[in-house]
């Protein structure tokens, strides 16, 4: 793949990525430079082309904690000041619980029950089946495919990067019809 194919594969993804999180136009587009940058630079060391994607994605984590840690100073962080990162991750997970809820109301009604009643509303999977009249392990089972059941979906419908708290880092859409997301 050569530089101008690198670059068309990765600047609308990754642009989205940064735009999301960075709020300033100007210094979105110079980080999504400066990652392009790096990409292109250190790509003869990259062992697996099928890498390529999420490694320029780490690299642009890694310039937009440069970019927030640039502009303030640890020291300069009051405790009650409000984290850019933070914000940026909370926005992301709330637009896409967004595309869940609308997910969820496509399930078959049972998955939607166990869904709606044990994840969103916390009640136990054993409240769960005495109120449907099942056995604890039957309700068990019917969350448990009610979950793969919205994976597939979700999957099916978006890549989504997590951290390893489980907070989204990007989604991005598989295909233009985004059934359940606004555009």
């Amino acid at each position: 793949m050569d530089s101008d194919e690198i670059w068309q594969s990765l600047r609308g993804s990754l642009g989205s990525y940064i735009r999301r999180r960075i709020r300033s136009p100007q210094d979105a587009e110079d980080i999504l430079q400066e990652v392009l940058l790096k990409t292109l630079k250190g790509i003869a060391t990259l062992k697996d082309p099928t890498a390529l994607a999420p490694w320029a994605y780490r690299i642009a984590q890694n310039a937009i904690a440069d970019y927030y840690r640039r502009a303030r100073p640890a020291d300069a962080l009051a405790p009650d000041t409000p984290d850019p990162q933070a914000e940026a991750a909370e926005d992301l997970n709330r637009e896409l619980a967004g595309c869940l809820a609308a997910m969820i109301e496509d399930l078959p009604e049972p998955y939607r029950e166990a869904l709606i009643l044990v994840e969103r509303d916390g009640m136990t999977q054993r409240e769960y089946a005495t109120r449907c009249g099942l056995s604890v392990s039957g309700a068990k089972a019917r969350v448990q495919r009610a979950r793969r059941t919205l994976k597939a979906k979700l999957l099916g419908c978006c890549r989504v990067e997590l951290d390893r708290l489980g907070n989204v880092l990007d989604y991005q859409h598989l295909d233009d019809l985004q059934r359940y997301c606004p555009k």
